[in-house]
């Protein structure tokens, strides 16, 4: 038996993470869809405080990184749980995988690297299945990529869908 921990953001990475994810597990195996997000004051642009100094462009950084982060689409999907629905929906169209193989938490953490990792050694996961989101230059600067972060730090395999 494998255990299987998807992380899902609401993204379209995500989605296509569902989809490769559906043809790797058997009847006998756990999938935990774990949806991980930042906290909506992340989002938030008067949560930033830039000098002039901290860019050329003033405020476009911040717009940069709302936008490279995360889509209000995406925000939507989050909110009325679709994006759980979608992610499960799509690993149930396997006719291997049942629903009650999977299991479902929505999470809101400052990092979601982290919290990722410490599930994954809790429930002692065997492979964890992510997404990526090609963040721009200063998001990256800023906060570094959660799939690259769990890809170097997680206790098990890490498998990374772009």
């Amino acid at each position: 038996m494998v255990k299987y921990l998807l992380c899902n953001d609401g993204s379209d990475s995500s989605e296509k993470a569902a989809d490769q994810l559906k043809e790797l597990v058997q009847s006998s195996d756990t999938v935990y869809i774990l949806n991980c997000y930042l906290p909506p004051t992340e989002f938030a642009s008067d949560g930033f405080s830039f000098s002039p100094a901290d860019d050329v462009d003033g405020l476009s950084l911040i717009e940069d990184y709302k936008e490279d982060y995360i889509t209000e689409k995406d925000r939507r999907k989050w909110r009325s749980g679709e994006s759980n629905n979608l992610c499960k929906a799509k690993l149930c169209s396997s006719k291997r995988i049942h629903e009650d193989q999977l299991v479902s938490e929505v999470v809101q953490s400052e990092d979601p690297s982290e919290y990722i990792i410490d599930f994954a050694k809790k429930k002692e996961i065997n492979i964890i299945v992510m997404g990526t989101r090609s963040l721009g230059t200063f998001s990256r600067m800023l906060m570094g990529s959660v799939s690259e972060q769990v890809f170097h730090n997680a206790p098990c395999t890490v498998m990374i869908v772009k």
